[in-house]
């Protein structure tokens, strides 16, 4: 009898302790609602504050747009745009001359789609390598001048059919070099990747996977350490082959093309992040990258979505030569089955990253004219107001569309 009634005790003793470690847990999750419901109250009050602003500032414009300056300003624009007009009519516009070049570049016999190998395709803008030349050095302390080969001028094209934006001509995508100064800025070989997450989700299942631009092989050490998955990667960065290979990590230096022929057929994955955008032959690439998979196998591609918030940013230069070749979007993507032997799994976007929220604002601010009358006062709000909800709020983050676009494709039996 003693027994159990020491037993009971002692059951006793646990569920008190439990008890106070649930009484814990609820006081602090009351002070989290608490500071939340504060932050909250805080941001309806700065949403308030911007409103009278704002209303304040709309009264502003309707009377400085009743007054009589401005009505002398309107007719004074009304006459410049006749003017303009007459003068184009009558002296034949720099436009005019652009659009004559456009056309005798496109005719150039060398300029035809990289994944159809075609003509079909439209001259967008071509950018003076003295300028990208000056960019880099300003933004980036990285000097460009032998990437680009002596070429004087960077051509934007696009190919009509599966719409892949491509720089020409193509000897300008970067070299090792260029790969060794960029990985000295610590948000350039990123370990944890979003694109990573979604990755491992879909290679559930798969025994022998091949990342291809393995870069520090952190994605492969976390599917061997953490899924015991027998993955490896290739790389042709020197610098990023060391820092793998004294972690013992399975990267390795080997050409893609000469590996997809010794290798045909073995793999049940081929996965690359952020890699075909650097690649001056996608065409090849995708077709080696399908020659290592077995029959069913999965091709998992994640690529910057050039029509996501970074296209507004005027100075992306590494979205550009000699960092970036190509410019991938959902409709290039969707129009792969109709030219290689793959099926469509899945599409995934990237929500905004929080690590991504400085530069977004920093986008949205740039696109704002000097000259509106409300540009300060919405620059203030993108800073005092969106800016913190931004980075409190995964689930405000997550309704604006991110940096990468991720697919999968089953490759046909």
């Amino acid at each position: 009898m003693s027994e159990i009634i020491s037993e009971l005790q002692a059951e006793v003793r646990q569920l008190r302790t439990q008890l106070q470690h649930c009484e814990l847990q609820v006081q602090q999750l009351q002070s989290q609602l608490q500071h939340t419901q504060q932050e909250l109250k805080q941001a309806r009050t700065q949403c308030r504050e911007f409103h009278i602003k704002l209303k304040q500032a709309r009264a502003k414009v309707v009377a400085i747009q009743s007054s009589k300056f401005w009505k002398i300003r309107q007719r004074w624009l009304q006459f410049k745009k006749s003017l303009k007009f007459f003068i184009s009519m009558t002296v034949p516009s720099e436009s005019s001359h652009r659009e004559r070049s456009m056309a005798e570049l496109q005719s150039k016999p060398e300029a035809i789609s990289l994944l159809t190998n075609t003509r079909d395709i439209t001259l967008l803008k071509k950018i003076e390598t003295t300028k990208l030349i000056d960019d880099w050095n300003t933004n980036l302390r990285i000097d460009i001048t032998d990437e680009l080969k002596g070429h004087k001028v960077v051509y934007l094209y696009q190919c009509n059919q599966t719409k892949l934006r491509f720089f020409l001509p193509l000897d300008v995508a970067g070299s090792s070099q260029l790969y060794e100064q960029l990985e000295k800025f610590d948000w350039y070989y990123m370990p944890h990747k979003w694109e990573h997450d979604v990755a491992i989700q879909d290679l559930q299942g798969c025994q022998y996977i091949l990342e291809i631009g393995a870069g520090r092989g952190t994605f492969i050490e976390r599917l061997r350490g953490d899924m015991g998955i027998d993955a490896q990667g290739i790389e042709l960065n020197q610098s990023a082959l060391q820092y793998a290979h004294e972690r013992n990590i399975p990267v390795e230096q080997f050409d893609l093309y000469d590996f997809a022929q010794q290798q045909a057929g073995h793999f049940d994955a081929v996965c690359s992040f952020q890699v075909l955008e650097h690649v001056s032959d996608p065409k090849g690439f995708l077709e080696a990258s399908i020659q290592l998979l077995k029959p069913g196998g999965k091709l998992i591609l994640a690529v910057p979505n050039f029509e996501s918030f970074p296209k507004h940013y005027q100075k992306n230069l590494l979205d550009q030569p000699p960092h970036h070749i190509t410019q991938w979007c959902h409709r290039t993507f969707k129009s792969l089955p109709s030219l290689f032997p793959l099926k469509i799994e899945r599409f995934r976007v990237e929500p905004l990253a929080s690590y991504h929220v400085d530069w977004y604002i920093e986008i949205q601010e740039s696109r704002l004219s000097e000259h509106h009358p409300l540009q300060t006062l919405m620059s203030r709000m993108l800073h005092r107001v969106v800016k913190p909800i931004l980075h409190r709020s995964a689930f405000v983050r997550s309704l604006i569309t991110g940096h990468t676009l991720y697919v999968v494709f089953l490759k046909l039996e």
